[in-house]
């Protein structure tokens, strides 16, 4: 996971130099999506698909350092907002 993080960092880092390079950085917002979070309990071999997931967005015209939501205070198993398995509700 840290190489893969790693390599995704290293590309958007690629790509903001670029956008800087050309002068466009502060026009432009790069977001990403994902369509399935994980659930927090195994399965024997990994995990399942769950709600949610990260974003990254990034941009000149950002004003980032902020987070958007409230995290849970506990991702126990069978917790308030557990649906099942670590589905967590989102």
């Amino acid at each position: 996971l840290q190489d893969a993080l790693a390599e995704v960092d290293e590309a958007i880092a690629g790509f903001v130099g670029e956008l800087k390079a050309q002068g466009i950085f502060d026009s432009v917002v790069l977001a990403t999506s994902s369509d399935f979070g994980r659930t927090l309990s195994f399965n024997g071999k990994g995990t399942d698909h769950g709600w949610s997931g990260n974003h990254i967005v990034v941009g000149g015209g950002i004003n980032g350092g902020q987070i958007y939501n409230d995290f849970l205070k506990s991702y126990k198993l069978g917790g308030a907002y557990d649906a099942g398995r670590g589905r967590v509700i989102p």
